[in-house]
Formats: structure tokens, C-alpha cells, sequence
């Protein structure tokens, strides 16, 4: 089950937020922004963590353009949250050219987010090798990118019903820039015939390399 806090503005509403999360939702969605200068949602979210984080799968995001500032946020975060770690950190509001290209400029939010990367260990030895954590865009509406380290869309996504299947889940009806087709039909022309199926507990996996 997953809950977003985005609309909580309210202490009483906070309050009908965390009975909610007390009754089994183990997908929380929060951000930096979410409540204004006080970040009240990660702050109500993070009282509900110092009892519930081993079974919550936990998100939250960064609206700040370069790499100092988010990762003052995400140290905030942290501690607000009370947590060492989140499972998803994500770029907040990403609506105009301007902002793609201040987060991959040098010294953009990009930077951070690799740099947590190398923190957490992943090491690019092997093409498909294991990694600890993985960084991918898969789209940015109908914008082609085509730049040094990073390419939008993502090239190989239509190799990878992994992908496809929870991405057509979402957004079936978006379209690729490139293949000019809908999600959706490309999940249906994929080669990929390997099985993808929900894990227990809600996460779409690849069957085949789940272990």
C-alpha cells in the first residue's frame, strides 16, 4: 500500500496519517517540501519510523538544483526522518529545460546522487554485472537526450520486461520519443521473454533473478 503526505496540512490530518500507517501501509512517499520551512511531513513520518522502518519501503526527494545543496537536504532528511538510510531519494519537480540542465551541469544534483552511488559501493566493473544500487532515467516526457554519461531515454529499456512490465503498470500510455510507441506496445514487441512477476510482498521483480 502506498501513501503519499504531499496533501497533509493539518496536525489532525497528520494525526488520521499515522493511524493509517499503523495499520500496515509499508510504502511511505515524503519530501523535503512537503509541510514548508519546517518540513512537518518529514517530521511526523520520521516519529512514526523509530518503531515502524524495518517494514516500510520509504521515499523521499530533494527539490535543491545542485550537488551541495542536496545533499544538505538529504542529511536533513535523515535526521528528520529517523533513519541512516531511505530506499528511494528522488529529484522533486523537474517541469522545465532549465532544471535538467542545472542538475547535470557540474556540480549539479546529479553529482550527489553518484556520489552516494560510490558511497554505497557500486562499482562499474561488469556490463549487467550485481550492483548495490543503480541510478537509471527512463524518460523525461518526449525530450531526447544524448549527452556524456547519460542518454534519455534510456537505451536499452525496450530489452528489459523488467522495466517495461512495472513502467506499463504506471504509465502504459506514455509514449517513447524514439520507438514511437506506447509503453504499453512495447512491453507487448519486447524479445524479452523472461517472466516478471510481483514478489511477495508487493515489489515487481524479474523472476529469474530473484534469490
Amino acid at each position: 500500500m502506498l501513501i503519499t503526505t504531499a496533501s497533509v496540512k493539518s496536525a489532525s490530518e497528520q494525526t488520521e496519517c499515522l493511524e493509517v500507517l499503523l495499520c500496515g501501509v509499508n510504502y511511505i512517499d515524503t519530501s523535503s517540501i512537503y509541510g514548508g520551512p519546517q518540513r512537518w511531513s518529514e517530521q511526523y513520518v520520521g516519529q512514526v519510523m523509530k518503531t515502524r522502518r524495518n517494514e516500510t519501503f520509504l521515499a523521499t526527494k530533494t527539490k535543491e538544483r545542485t550537488r551541495d545543496g542536496s545533499m544538505r537536504m538529504i542529511e536533513r532528511s535523515l535526521q528528520l526522518l529517523n533513519t541512516d538510510h531511505v530506499d528511494l531519494w528522488q529529484l522533486h519537480d523537474i517541469g522545465l529545460p532549465e532544471d535538467v540542465d542545472a542538475i547535470f551541469a557540474k556540480g549539479g544534483a546529479m553529482e550527489a546522487l553518484l556520489e552516494i552511488e560510490r558511497e554505497m559501493g557500486r562499482e562499474r566493473i561488469l556490463p549487467k554485472g550485481p550492483r548495490l544500487i543503480d541510478i537509471d532515467i527512463l524518460l523525461y516526457g518526449s525530450d531526447i537526450v544524448r549527452g556524456p554519461g547519460l542518454e534519455i531515454p534510456h537505451p536499452r529499456m525496450a530489452e528489459r520486461k523488467f522495466v517495461l512490465v512495472p513502467l506499463a503498470e504506471i504509465a502504459g500510455e506514455a509514449n517513447h520519443p524514439v520507438a514511437m510507441m506506447t509503453i504499453a506496445e512495447m512491453l507487448e514487441a519486447t524479445a524479452d521473454k523472461s517472466e516478471v512477476r510481483k514478489w511477495p510482498g508487493g515489489n515487481t521483480t524479474n523472476a529469474r533473478q530473484a534469490f
